[in-house]
């Protein structure tokens, strides 16, 4: 009878399906998709539990052509290690809702792009099972600089001097109420502020054409335009008389008895 049992309680062992832990961790990088060439962004790192909760998290931590700057640790986590190349955060309580496990702060570089991975990623729930997790990878391009024009020019108008982008005062002249000035950026990311169609005044009139670039720099052109007045300036009379007595009228005398 006891040898009997043995080889039940064995064959149970034997087909007795195994354990799978079903759920997983899904992990995000929340990173702005652009920044200013040198500065400081901030990546939140987000994670969800799916099929399950969620108790620890671990990552290593992969930065190319950028800078790290610190990690720090979500509400309601805490460290058991944290450094640039990676980290273990706890929770005192697991959840099953979807939370911020922390806040990566990295350094863009002059020029190119800089991505921000995390690998080996990992969760446990309140059992200390594994949860299997995706490794979220993002790409940050550096702003570009460029804030110059690659055409300027007033409708039908010349202007002095030839357009150059590297030049940014120009003048003209012009015998009629109002122009169009036309501005194209070199950059299609930069923005141009200052075109279109204006009035002119007699005399000289000041037109700023001011291009910002992607990172915020600016660059203002200026055009001086020209109106000429040939308004007529004769303000004499041609005559001038009273209904009685007589007067000796001259165009340049302005008084009279």
């Amino acid at each position: 009878m006891k040898k009997r049992l043995f080889i039940f309680t064995i064959l149970m062992l034997v087909f007795a399906p195994l354990y799978v832990n079903a759920a997983s961790v899904t992990t995000t990088l929340n990173c702005p998709q652009s920044a200013k060439q040198s500065s400081v962004v901030t990546c939140t790192i987000i994670a969800k539990p799916v099929g399950g909760n969620l108790k620890g998290l671990q990552a290593n931590i992969k930065i190319t052509n950028g800078t790290y700057q610190s990690l720090t640790v979500g509400s309601g986590w805490t460290s058991y290690s944290n450094s640039a190349s990676g980290f273990s955060f706890g929770r005192a309580a697991a959840t099953t809702a979807q939370t911020t496990v922390g806040t990566l702060k990295v350094k863009m570089p002059a020029s190119g792009n800089m991505t921000v991975s995390l690998t080996n990623v990992s969760g446990s729930d309140n059992n200390y099972a594994t949860l299997s997790s995706n490794s979220p990878s993002k790409t940050i391009k550096v702003q570009s600089n460029v804030n110059t024009l690659s055409s300027l020019s007033i409708n039908g108008v010349n202007i002095t001097p030839v357009f150059n982008s590297n030049t940014t005062n120009y003048t003209a002249t012009v015998d009629a109420p109002n122009i169009t000035i036309n501005a194209l950026a070199t950059d299609s990311k930069a923005k141009v502020s200052g075109t279109g169609k204006k009035n002119l005044n007699y005399g000289t009139n000041t037109f700023n054409i001011v291009v910002t670039s992607e990172s915020g720099m600016t660059k203002t052109y200026t055009i001086k335009v020209t109106r000429p007045d040939g308004r007529s300036t004769n303000n004499n009379l041609k005559s001038l008389s009273t209904s009685q007595g007589t007067i000796s009228f001259n165009k340049n005398t302005t008084t009279y008895n």
